[in-house]
């Protein structure tokens, strides 16, 4: 009779447990993505694609002249330890992300960068 009563009274347990991991799994998902970023002289145009792994998001695609890119910056998020991120300066200050989240290598960042400076002339 103790093992029916446990059994019931840990289903519900059971349940809320998996509906967190489940949104935790969900979350996971979203976060996780591919970024594809091409500079193209040819047209002028620089495209940054955030692509989920799973093809249950949509991607995210975003879209601007070249000319319009007139810094690129590595910005330091210290609130989660040291991560980084590369952004373009483009006029107006609007700023465009090329990652999708920030990382912790920030030499790797900083070499991204550099090249992306050299190809633009910047």
């Amino acid at each position: 009779m103790q093992v029916f009563w446990l059994i019931i009274f840990s289903l519900p347990g059971l349940a809320i447990v998996a509906f967190i991991l489940t949104i935790m799994f969900l979350a996971m998902l979203y976060a996780l993505r591919i970024t594809t970023c091409t500079f193209d002289k040819t047209t002028g145009i620089m495209t940054v694609k955030h692509e989920a792994l799973r093809k249950t998001f949509d991607s995210v695609i975003i879209q601007c002249s070249i000319e319009e890119i007139k810094d690129i910056q590595i910005k330091a998020f210290y609130g989660r330890g040291n991560s980084w991120k590369i952004e373009l300066i483009l006029e107006h200050s609007k700023i465009i992300s090329l990652n999708w989240m920030e990382t912790p290598d920030r030499e790797e960042k900083l070499t991204a960068a550099q090249c992306i400076r050299q190809f633009l002339n910047l």
